[in-house]
């Protein structure tokens, strides 16, 4: 799949979410906070966004250059921002910041793992933004693969390379855009992107970011209807005197003509019955034992 989206802070405060839909914007990513700042917008933007319809994200624009302080603004977040509300997008940790370039690359993935296993035991899907860049040179990307991607790569193709469905968002475009303008609404520049997987299906079966678990569908089951069973019913037994069908026919009461002794032959194997000696004994010893079938 390949949804158009945006992803927006308080630079764009005045953003039209409805504006924005009827150009095909299908989700939007607020921005939540700066470090343990809550974005001045992001109320108004999330009220917004819903009424107008769209899938909503978060994301934190991170400053932790330790673990400690990564889980602070993991904390921050659940309290301050997130708390009350459904996203349909993951929770993503904006890691990219200067004060991040001059840490080691196990730091960083430290403090990305710190983050995300904080808001994922809170009961959140939870991603990582930043740079193809800086995936690559800052991060041992390896190690973190179990957690939804979004990068950022103004371009015309994103040549991220990761697990299948790890790469989830694509951030092709922003003050530089390659693909298209750099408008959306009534906003220049907005930071553009193409959601690659299913977010908003996957989050609400899991039951995570707000969201109550879905209940698996009952499968529909038919009871077979059962036939009716098949009884076969048989004319009375005949007195062992009688040495004529007809007259054993006679006997019991039942018509004896001609007409009648053939649909009788045909319901007993006699398919062309021409009242031959053959035909007429055989019928008639099945009627003396009872089992001549009507």
């Amino acid at each position: 799949m390949k949804q158009f989206g945006v992803d927006i802070s308080k630079w764009q405060s005045n953003f039209n979410f409805t504006q924005a839909k009827k150009e095909g914007v299908k989700f939007v990513i607020l921005r939540g906070a700066y470090t343990t700042s809550k974005d001045t917008s992001f109320e108004k933007h999330y009220k917004n966004a819903k009424k107008a319809g769209l899938n909503v994200g978060c994301y934190i624009y991170s400053m932790a250059t330790s673990t400690a302080k990564a889980k602070e603004e993991a904390n921050y977040m659940i309290k301050n921002v997130l708390k009350g509300k459904q996203f349909e997008l993951p929770i993503y940790f904006d890691i990219e910041d200067k004060v991040q370039k001059k840490l080691s690359k196990k730091t960083n993935t430290a403090i990305v793992k710190a983050f995300c296993d904080t808001l994922e035991k809170a009961g959140y899907w939870v991603g990582i933004y930043s740079s193809k860049s800086f995936f690559t040179d800052y991060l041992n990307d390896k190690e973190l693969q179990k957690y939804a991607h979004w990068v950022a790569q103004w371009s015309k193709k994103c040549t991220y390379k990761g697990n299948d469905g790890v790469l989830g968002m694509w951030q092709f475009g922003g003050e530089t855009n390659l693909i298209r303008t750099t408008k959306v609404s009534n906003c220049n520049p907005v930071d553009q992107n193409y959601m690659l997987v299913d977010y908003p299906s996957k989050i609400k079966a899991k039951g995570l970011n707000g969201f109550s678990k879905q209940a698996a569908k009952p499968i529909k089951t038919t009871k077979p209807v059962s036939k009716p069973v098949a009884t076969t019913s048989y004319y009375k037994k005949c007195a062992k005197k009688h040495v004529s069908f007809v007259d054993g026919l006679n006997s019991i009461g039942v018509n004896s003509k001609f007409s009648n002794r053939s649909k009788i032959a045909r319901k007993n194997g006699i398919k062309v019955y021409i009242g031959s000696a053959s035909q007429n004994t055989k019928l008639l010893n099945l009627l003396k034992q009872g089992k001549l079938k009507k």
